[in-house]
């Protein structure tokens, strides 16, 4: 984290010395003596500022805070919620977007990626009591396989085999 805050301090001092920006009334706009009193998002706002680009053309990466809220959101929905560890028990869903995606939406209101830390805190919140509850992910049971089943069967030596009885159609359950 140090050396990434370090080349964005470094980046920022090129900047200001290839374009001749002036140092006070840029840091005076943040209310901050120096640039060492900025934060890692005023540090990437000041120079997107002094490229000129605008928000919509800078690339946004999200906190490590947030991330690590994601994570543990993640793993308390597909954890299984059957193992030894309690602190290991989740809710048991699969590890497929195509179903954490409808779930997120269902109960946090939104997608994950625009939770903010505040909706990430409620939501995680609310897996725990859904866990505490004893709710856990049900697979829907798979349609069972028609099969064909011989009643009996006679092998008799060095011959065909000869079926005794007649042939049903069932299906296991």
């Amino acid at each position: 984290m140090k050396i990434y805050r370090n080349s964005l301090l470094a980046k920022l001092h090129i900047l200001i010395t290839q374009n001749s920006v002036d140092k006070e009334a840029l840091y005076s706009a943040y209310n901050v003596e120096s640039a060492k009193n900025l934060s890692n998002d005023q540090l990437k706002d000041c120079i997107n500022h002094i490229e000129g680009k605008t928000p919509s053309q800078t690339k946004t990466v999200p906190d490590t805070d947030i991330k690590k809220l994601r994570s543990e959101v993640l793993a308390l929905l597909t954890w299984s919620p059957r193992a030894t560890n309690k602190r290991k028990q989740g809710l048991g869903l699969p590890n497929d977007w195509a179903v954490l995606n409808p779930f997120i939406a269902q109960h946090a209101g939104r997608d994950l990626t625009s939770l903010t830390i505040a909706d990430l805190n409620r939501f995680k919140l609310k897996l725990h009591a859904m866990k505490k509850s004893g709710w856990f992910y049900k697979q829907s049971e798979p349609d069972p396989i028609p099969t064909t089943a011989v009643s009996q069967v006679k092998i008799t030596p060095k011959s065909t085999p000869i079926f005794i009885g007649q042939m049903q159609s069932q299906t296991l359950s």
